[in-house]
């Protein structure tokens, strides 16, 4: 989910104490890195890689349009 500018929220799937829920880790970027805020649980690495990578390839897509080399 888009926050701002340069800030999104990536959603990550959880089986937490009390069953199924949702984490919200948050990617903070702009043309030269990437930050990424962690807030999820042992075993969760895949998933959130994956996060990043689907929302990178949105970045670098953004980037290259609004940043040509």
């Amino acid at each position: 989910m888009k926050i701002a500018s340069g800030i999104e929220m990536l959603e990550i799937t959880a089986n937490l104490t009390m069953g199924p829920g949702v984490l919200y880790p948050t990617l903070i970027w702009d043309q030269e890195e990437a930050i990424l805020v962690d807030t999820g649980l042992p075993g969760q690495l895949l998933q959130i890689e994956e996060a990043m990578k689907k929302q990178m390839c949105q970045y670098q897509a953004a980037k290259n349009n609004h940043y040509p080399s």
